[in-house]
Protein backbone atom coordinates (compact mmCIF):
# COMPACT_ATOMS: atom_id res chain seq x y z
CA UNK A 1 0.00 0.00 0.00
CA UNK A 2 1.36 3.39 -0.98
CA UNK A 3 1.09 6.16 1.65
CA UNK A 4 0.23 9.72 0.59
CA UNK A 5 3.21 12.05 0.36
CA UNK A 6 2.08 14.29 3.24
CA UNK A 7 1.76 11.22 5.55
CA UNK A 8 5.29 10.07 4.70
CA UNK A 9 6.53 13.56 5.57
CA UNK A 10 5.19 13.17 9.13
CA UNK A 11 7.52 10.16 9.68
CA UNK A 12 5.01 8.06 11.63
CA UNK A 13 7.09 4.89 11.31
CA UNK A 14 8.29 4.92 14.93
CA UNK A 15 4.95 6.06 16.32
CA UNK A 16 3.11 3.33 14.40
CA UNK A 17 5.59 0.74 15.72
CA UNK A 18 4.95 1.98 19.27
CA UNK A 19 1.16 1.78 18.76
CA UNK A 20 1.46 -1.79 17.45
CA UNK A 21 3.69 -2.77 20.38
CA UNK A 22 1.30 -1.30 22.97
CA UNK A 23 -1.66 -3.01 21.30
CA UNK A 24 0.19 -6.33 21.33
CA UNK A 25 1.12 -6.01 25.01
CA UNK A 26 -2.42 -5.02 26.06
CA UNK A 27 -3.89 -7.81 23.97
CA UNK A 28 -1.39 -10.30 25.39
CA UNK A 29 -2.26 -9.22 28.95
CA UNK A 30 -5.95 -9.72 28.23
CA UNK A 31 -5.27 -13.19 26.86
CA UNK A 32 -3.19 -14.09 29.94
CA UNK A 33 -5.98 -12.89 32.26
CA UNK A 34 -8.55 -14.97 30.35
CA UNK A 35 -6.34 -18.07 30.51
CA UNK A 36 -5.81 -17.60 34.27
CA UNK A 37 -9.56 -17.27 34.81
CA UNK A 38 -10.30 -20.42 32.76
CA UNK A 39 -7.56 -22.38 34.54
CA UNK A 40 -8.91 -21.36 37.95
CA UNK A 41 -12.45 -22.42 37.02
CA UNK A 42 -11.19 -25.74 35.59
CA UNK A 43 -9.06 -26.39 38.67
CA UNK A 44 -12.04 -25.73 40.94
CA UNK A 45 -14.21 -28.09 38.90
CA UNK A 46 -11.59 -30.88 38.86
CA UNK A 47 -10.87 -30.69 42.58
CA UNK A 48 -14.53 -30.70 43.62
CA UNK A 49 -16.15 -32.63 40.74
CA UNK A 50 -17.54 -35.38 43.01
CA UNK A 51 -18.97 -32.97 45.58
CA UNK A 52 -21.88 -30.60 45.57
CA UNK A 53 -19.79 -27.54 46.32
CA UNK A 54 -21.50 -24.29 47.28
CA UNK A 55 -20.23 -21.30 45.29
CA UNK A 56 -21.16 -18.58 47.77
CA UNK A 57 -20.87 -19.51 51.43
CA UNK A 58 -20.12 -16.39 53.47
CA UNK A 59 -21.13 -12.82 53.94
CA UNK A 60 -18.83 -10.33 55.62
CA UNK A 61 -20.31 -7.52 57.68
CA UNK A 62 -18.69 -4.07 57.54
CA UNK A 63 -15.72 -3.98 59.93
CA UNK A 64 -16.29 -2.49 63.37
CA UNK A 65 -12.59 -1.61 63.82
CA UNK A 66 -9.90 -1.27 61.18
CA UNK A 67 -6.47 0.17 61.84
CA UNK A 68 -2.78 -0.30 61.19
CA UNK A 69 0.35 0.48 63.14
CA UNK A 70 4.10 0.07 62.86
CA UNK A 71 5.60 -2.95 64.56
CA UNK A 72 8.97 -4.64 64.79
CA UNK A 73 9.76 -8.26 64.04
CA UNK A 74 12.03 -9.85 66.67
CA UNK A 75 12.57 -12.81 64.31
CA UNK A 76 14.11 -10.56 61.64
CA UNK A 77 16.54 -8.34 63.58
CA UNK A 78 13.81 -5.95 64.69
CA UNK A 79 12.85 -5.08 61.11
CA UNK A 80 10.00 -2.58 60.71
CA UNK A 81 6.67 -3.91 59.46
CA UNK A 82 3.06 -2.84 59.18
CA UNK A 83 0.53 -4.62 61.37
CA UNK A 84 -2.89 -4.28 59.68
CA UNK A 85 -5.94 -5.46 61.62
CA UNK A 86 -9.69 -5.40 61.26
CA UNK A 87 -12.57 -6.82 63.29
CA UNK A 88 -15.79 -7.91 61.61
CA UNK A 89 -18.55 -10.49 61.75
CA UNK A 90 -18.71 -13.35 59.27
CA UNK A 91 -21.95 -15.20 58.52
CA UNK A 92 -22.13 -18.73 57.14
CA UNK A 93 -25.48 -19.02 55.40
CA UNK A 94 -25.03 -22.59 54.08
CA UNK A 95 -25.91 -25.92 55.67
CA UNK A 96 -22.24 -26.95 55.88
CA UNK A 97 -19.39 -26.08 58.23
CA UNK A 98 -17.11 -23.51 56.65
CA UNK A 99 -13.41 -23.03 57.41
CA UNK A 100 -11.62 -19.89 56.30
CA UNK A 101 -8.26 -20.93 54.90
CA UNK A 102 -6.56 -17.62 54.14
CA UNK A 103 -7.14 -13.88 53.86
CA UNK A 104 -5.74 -11.49 51.24
CA UNK A 105 -5.28 -7.74 51.25
CA UNK A 106 -5.43 -6.13 47.81
CA UNK A 107 -3.27 -3.01 48.15
CA UNK A 108 -0.65 -3.32 49.52
CA UNK A 109 -0.66 -7.00 48.57
CA UNK A 110 -0.44 -9.23 51.60
CA UNK A 111 -1.55 -12.59 52.87
CA UNK A 112 -2.99 -12.79 56.35
CA UNK A 113 -4.76 -14.93 58.89
CA UNK A 114 -8.25 -15.04 60.33
CA UNK A 115 -8.93 -15.63 64.01
CA UNK A 116 -12.52 -16.62 64.76
CA UNK A 117 -14.11 -16.01 68.12
CA UNK A 118 -17.11 -18.34 68.26
CA UNK A 119 -19.38 -18.05 71.25
CA UNK A 120 -18.91 -21.00 73.56
CA UNK A 121 -20.76 -20.66 76.90
CA UNK A 122 -18.33 -20.38 79.80
CA UNK A 123 -15.29 -20.40 77.52
CA UNK A 124 -13.26 -17.79 75.67
CA UNK A 125 -12.41 -19.84 72.58
CA UNK A 126 -10.26 -18.43 69.79
CA UNK A 127 -8.62 -20.02 66.80
CA UNK A 128 -8.96 -21.42 63.33
CA UNK A 129 -12.25 -23.20 63.86
CA UNK A 130 -15.16 -23.90 61.54
CA UNK A 131 -18.11 -21.57 61.28
CA UNK A 132 -21.15 -23.68 62.06
CA UNK A 133 -24.04 -23.73 59.57
CA UNK A 134 -26.35 -20.72 59.59
CA UNK A 135 -24.40 -18.81 62.22
CA UNK A 136 -22.45 -15.59 62.66
CA UNK A 137 -19.09 -15.30 64.42
CA UNK A 138 -16.94 -12.29 65.27
CA UNK A 139 -13.48 -12.43 63.74
CA UNK A 140 -10.12 -10.66 63.73
CA UNK A 141 -8.22 -10.51 60.44
CA UNK A 142 -4.52 -9.67 60.64
CA UNK A 143 -1.91 -8.88 57.97
CA UNK A 144 1.83 -8.35 58.48
CA UNK A 145 3.45 -6.30 55.72
CA UNK A 146 7.23 -6.11 55.52
CA UNK A 147 8.74 -3.71 54.53
CA UNK A 148 6.22 -0.98 55.34
CA UNK A 149 4.57 0.64 52.33
CA UNK A 150 2.85 3.57 54.10
CA UNK A 151 4.08 6.43 56.24
CA UNK A 152 3.33 6.06 59.94
CA UNK A 153 0.05 7.71 60.94
CA UNK A 154 -1.43 7.92 57.42
CA UNK A 155 -4.71 6.30 56.50
CA UNK A 156 -5.20 4.03 53.50
CA UNK A 157 -8.05 2.17 51.83
CA UNK A 158 -7.96 -1.37 50.52
CA UNK A 159 -10.14 -4.35 49.70
CA UNK A 160 -9.72 -7.70 51.40
CA UNK A 161 -10.71 -11.25 50.56
CA UNK A 162 -11.47 -14.39 52.57
CA UNK A 163 -10.98 -17.82 50.97
CA UNK A 164 -12.90 -20.84 52.28
CA UNK A 165 -12.07 -24.55 52.05
CA UNK A 166 -13.97 -24.78 48.74
CA UNK A 167 -11.59 -22.15 47.27
CA UNK A 168 -14.40 -19.61 47.02
CA UNK A 169 -13.14 -16.03 47.24
CA UNK A 170 -15.30 -13.62 49.22
CA UNK A 171 -14.24 -10.03 48.47
CA UNK A 172 -15.27 -7.10 50.64
CA UNK A 173 -15.46 -3.52 49.36
CA UNK A 174 -12.79 -1.00 50.32
CA UNK A 175 -12.18 -0.45 54.00
CA UNK A 176 -10.33 2.53 55.44
CA UNK A 177 -7.49 1.58 57.77
CA UNK A 178 -6.60 4.37 60.18
CA UNK A 179 -2.94 4.88 61.04
CA UNK A 180 -2.29 4.68 64.77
Amino acid sequence: MEWPEWLNALNLGRAWSAVKTVAAVVGFGTIIAAVRWAYKKLQHRLVFKHYNVPRKTLTIAPPTHSFWQMATSPDRNNAQMMLVRLDCEITNFTNEKIRIVVAYLKNPKAQGSVLLRPYVPGQDAHGNVCITPRSTVPSTITFMIEPPTKEEGTNFKSRFCLVDQFLNEHWHEKVEFKGV
